[in-house]
């Protein structure tokens, strides 16, 4: 849409990156703190019938994978932070450009802070 104003609250920006990372930050502890000890279960654990179904071996298989979606969850929300926190800068920097652009063609000099 062509002459259609957009508006950004660079504060949101930079709060929806805060977040995200913060985000990223606890789905990651879940993963180191709570499943990485149990990637590897002792075979006992369930007794003779867990290893003979092959209940044992598939409860750790998905113990393991839980753990390794965790992490990329996490790599996911932290890049969704930085993305949010570029965004912000860009927009930022964006405005600044403008602005010094305007103080030049008015002949007023460089724009104050």
């Amino acid at each position: 849409m062509v002459g259609e104003d957009i508006s950004v609250e660079l504060s949101a920006l930079s709060g929806y990156a805060k977040r995200a990372r913060g985000l990223a930050q606890d789905v990651r502890a879940v993963a180191t703190g709570q499943l990485a000890g149990h990637r590897s279960i002792p075979p006992t654990l369930l007794g003779d019938l867990g290893e003979e179904t092959g209940v044992h071996a598939a409860l750790a298989a998905r113990i393991s994978e839980l753990h390794d979606h965790l992490h990329e969850l996490a790599d996911s929300m932290g890049s969704l932070g930085e993305a949010a926190a570029r965004a912000r800068r860009d927009y930022e920097t964006d405005e600044q450009d403008a602005a010094a652009s305007f103080h030049r063609l008015q002949g007023w000099g460089a724009p104050g802070p």
